[in-house]
């Protein structure tokens, strides 16, 4: 039986054979509680870390761009090494890859900064971070001495953002797989547990749906 929230307001239950997680391993605590091994797993759960992550949008005049880049950003975006002591992760060029994102004359970046090692920058106010940022795109892709004040269309902080897959990790996996031998019926996912792209979810959504629907027949009702 399971009990959830609904968007107007009060709960419902369903009741059925089979349930599918896919929420961040830090907010099972209050939905596994009481279960077979819930204990054991949660305790593994919690030491798996989220850094603070913060996704800044900021869009600036064309003619701003350093000479190099030939009057427009052409491609995907940039990752930017930390051997560059530049703050800010990487960047996708939102304007060169979708269109109308911007009006003529201007390019819109979207740029992310935080993560493992930078762990004090959820700690920030927004307009700092909006500064830092600002500062990193005018070093890495504006042309030398621009002080050209950027439109900022937003800044986002997830205070916990990307799970770490740290040493160890292996025995939060073991964990999960335990707790499901424990509880037929459940089944737990998500990027701390499948990988963090896209991709790797998507993928293991795939075989997650495959995997559970071998299960059903042998569920009881």
């Amino acid at each position: 039986l399971c009990t959830f929230a609904q968007a107007g307001g009060g709960e419902a239950e369903v009741a059925c054979k089979a349930a599918a997680l896919t929420i961040p391993s830090h907010a099972y605590e209050s939905i596994l509680s009481g279960l077979p091994g819930a204990e054991t797993l949660l305790a593994a759960l919690a030491k798996v870390r989220y850094p603070a992550v913060a996704s800044v949008t900021l869009a600036y005049p064309t003619s701003e761009l350093a000479p190099e880049y030939g009057g427009g950003l052409s491609g995907f975006g940039h990752l930017i090494p930390r051997s560059q002591k530049v703050r800010t992760l990487g960047a996708i060029w939102s304007s060169s890859l979708f269109p109308y994102r911007a009006p003529p004359g201007w390019t819109m970046i979207l740029s992310y900064i935080g993560g493992s090692r930078d762990p004090t920058l959820g700690q920030l106010p927004e307009d700092e971070i909006v500064k830092i940022v600002d500062g990193d795109i005018k070093r890495v892709l504006m042309k030398q001495g621009s002080t050209v004040q950027p439109k900022v269309l937003g800044c986002r902080v997830w205070g916990k953002a990307i799970p770490q897959y740290e040493k160890g990790h292996g025995q939060v996996l073991a964990a999960l797989e335990a707790f499901e031998a424990l509880n037929p019926g459940l089944f737990l996912g998500g990027n701390y547990r499948t990988g963090v792209a896209f991709g790797d979810c998507v993928a293991f959504g795939i075989d997650e749906a495959a995997r559970i629907a071998t299960a059903l027949p042998s569920l009881r009702a």
